[in-house]
């Protein structure tokens, strides 16, 4: 059940994201960049970096999760 909701929290997170960036036609989102402290507000954080920091863990806890699953 916990790797069930780490999943959905970390899709619904990551659709969030990539639906600011197409509403806003950012293809990518560098540091210091306009568009990452826009995306940092919309969903919510404090900062750019609690936002990449977030990003990042859920990206690296994504890629472990299906490393153990797929193999």
């Amino acid at each position: 059940e916990k790797t069930a909701c780490f999943l959905r929290d970390s899709y619904l997170f990551y659709r969030k994201v990539e639906s600011f960036m197409r509403l806003t036609g950012e293809p990518v989102l560098r540091e210091g960049s306009s568009a990452l402290k826009s995306v940092q507000a919309f969903t919510g954080f404090s900062s750019a970096d609690a936002f990449l920091s977030d990003l990042n863990a859920g990206r690296v806890g994504v890629r472990e999760l299906f490393g153990k699953l797929l193999c």
